[in-house]
């Protein structure tokens, strides 16, 4: 059924790069882009499952899985297109997900330790100094976060 082999063939569109982000994360440890790419994947799979249940079964207290769904025409071109697009918006809405719980929790890290963040040149060298409310923040110019807090005297 072209509905039910697109439903499954969609997902190496996200397991090649999750896959390589992992591979990649091995050797990059530090690396903010691996870590999103393997999170957005991996949360793009577990949401498509879920849909994929709801799309192919009934689920109305029998066991799932017994009878497939009448409400999805296997064979329409119209509906093998509809799916591509939700998958579209699966991924999209993981992007979001993730973008917006970083955010949140970037500003409650940066409001709990009360870093106000400048860029001045050393040597020709550009790195983060932080100075509010008495503190010093030494970042680390791969990942560009603080890592060493002490007190101004």
């Amino acid at each position: 059924m072209p509905l039910e082999r697109i439903c499954h063939h969609i997902q190496i569109l996200v397991l090649v790069p999750t896959g390589v982000a992992l591979l990649f994360e091995m050797v990059y440890r530090k690396g903010f882009i691996t870590v999103c790419i393997r999170i957005i994947g991996v949360m793009t799979l577990g949401s498509w499952f879920i849909q994929m249940s709801f799309m192919f079964f009934i689920h109305d207290g029998r066991f799932p899985g017994t009878e497939p769904a009448p409400h999805w025409n296997q064979r329409d071109t119209g509906n093998v297109y509809f799916i591509m697009a939700i998958y579209g918006a699966h991924i999209s809405m993981n992007i979001v997900i993730v973008l917006t719980f970083y955010l949140f929790l970037a500003f409650l890290y940066w409001r709990s330790h009360g870093l106000g963040f400048r860029l001045s040149g050393d040597n020709d060298k550009t790195r983060c100094k932080a100075t509010k409310g008495g503190k010093k923040a030494v970042c680390d110019e791969s990942i560009e976060l603080p890592l060493l807090c002490e007190d101004i005297d």
